[in-house]
């Protein structure tokens, strides 16, 4: 009679393991799933003011007190919507001067910077609206040039700034005239500044 009553015991044990191991099994897969994937995408904007080209002068090889170049940039609005064109900004913004040992460097002599250069304007004439410079006699100059007169004021997401003053519904027409560049002539030994090259910045906004 014990007998029996241990195998019925044994097999309610082994009935019951088989239970919790199926409801284990059970349990392990409703949390397996297979791999997915999905694609999202973002935008790309527009530029959010005036793009500007890299400046290009015109007027040959600057002396000291001798020679100008004017400057020629492209300015577009590629916003996707009308800007307004407050000022126009012209800026010199460093000299790159031969390496020693070069053709033109000389050794021992002061170094040739920013300030054997300057931006040139007329007092009178259209020129003279270039703000920020120094007059000097007939001419004004310094490091940097402001003009804010006659500008359009919604340039079109084609309008474009390229040689000249406004001319058009909404176009401006380039940097407006009477600025250069020129190179001062100082009392300093200059040899340092023989063929050095200025770099100029042209900003709109």
């Amino acid at each position: 009679m014990k007998r029996l009553l241990s195998k019925k015991g044994a097999l309610i044990a082994v009935a019951t393991g088989l239970a919790l191991s199926a409801a284990g099994f059970g349990l392990a897969a409703a949390f397996y799933s297979t791999g997915g994937s999905n694609t999202g995408s973002a935008s790309t904007g527009f530029p959010t003011t005036f793009t500007v080209s890299s400046p290009i002068f015109v007027g040959g090889p600057l002396y000291p007190g001798t020679g100008s170049n004017t400057i020629e940039a492209t300015i577009q609005n590629a916003t996707g919507a009308p800007l307004a064109l407050n000022q126009l900004e012209v800026s010199i913004a460093g000299v790159t001067m031969n390496p020693p040992g070069s053709l033109y460097a000389t050794g021992g002599d002061p170094a040739c910077t920013t300030a054997d250069y300057a931006l040139s304007a007329p007092t009178t004439g259209p020129g003279s609206f270039w703000t920020g410079l120094t007059v000097n006699g007939s001419t004004k100059t310094g490091q940097s040039a402001t003009w804010s007169q006659s500008l359009p004021q919604n340039v079109g997401v084609s309008d474009y700034v390229n040689d000249g003053l406004p001319g058009g519904p909404g176009v401006a027409e380039g940097l407006p005239g009477g600025l250069t560049l020129i190179m001062l002539n100082s009392t300093a030994n200059q040899d340092a500044c023989q063929g050095a090259s200025v770099q100029v910045t042209v900003s709109a906004g």
